[in-house]
């Protein structure tokens, strides 16, 4: 048995090895970052996203604002630039991304 189990400590070594060579190729062959402009790499596109990941992230003003924005949109009427609706929303958007 004690040959078994050098035989599985060089092979696990083995496999460990292959590992690391090949995450070293796979950095090797990303492209470089270029949109952060300090050389790091922007994370992954698998956040999570939805509606409701994203409310967390506005505050109550921001709520209203869009609450705001749904009734004008059902209504069917004209928005009354006195509100400053559409500021509010470019606000929104700026937070939420």
């Amino acid at each position: 048995m004690a040959e078994s189990n050098g035989n599985q400590t060089f092979r696990q070594q083995v496999e460990d090895s292959i590992s690391q060579i090949s995450q070293v190729i796979h950095a090797a062959l990303r492209p470089l970052p270029e949109q952060t402009g300090d050389g790091t790499y922007l994370p992954d596109a698998n956040t999570q996203t939805g509606i409701w990941n994203d409310l967390s992230h506005v505050g109550i003003r921001d709520i209203e604002t869009l609450i705001e924005v749904v009734k004008d949109k059902s209504s069917g009427s004209f928005v009354d630039d006195k509100d400053f609706l559409m500021e509010r929303v470019i606000q929104v958007r700026s937070i939420a991304s």
